[in-house]
């Protein structure tokens, strides 16, 4: 009967340390894992900060009409639909429309608009000297 139970018993640490070495192991994977994803994380946080920066803009709101400079307009205030974001449509006409087709018009007029954005452009000029 002792031998019966010193055998379960050694059944049982063999058992125990087998699952304790398959464990560890796991530990180990997932620690690298943990590793490999946290460096992942840290590179894409870089490369966003990177692309924010390069890609920022100024924002300003007049009336109805957001204006914005940055690299997609290469430095020059531009007019913005403040729904959609997308470029307004300065052609012949006297509205300023959206050119995303949102539907969005402006209560400003066109001259309006470039007047703003002139005087903007002058603020600018006399800011960066």
């Amino acid at each position: 009967m002792l031998r019966e139970q010193l055998a379960l018993c050694e059944a049982r640490a063999v058992k125990t340390e087998t699952e304790n070495v398959n464990l560890k192991a796991q530990i180990a994977t997932l620690t690298a894992e943990l590793k490999l994803t946290q460096q992942a994380l840290g590179d894409e946080k870089q490369q966003h900060e990177r692309l924010k920066k390069e890609h920022e803009e100024e924002v300003r709101v007049w009336d109805t009409v957001e204006l914005r400079r940055g690299k997609r307009t290469f430095n020059l205030w531009r007019p913005f639909c403040p729904r959609c974001h997308m470029p307004f449509l300065l052609d012949n006409r006297f509205t300023v429309e959206c050119s995303g087709k949102c539907g969005f018009i402006s209560d400003m007029r066109k001259n309006e608009v470039v007047k703003i954005m002139n005087d903007l452009e002058a603020i600018s000029k006399a800011e960066s000297m």
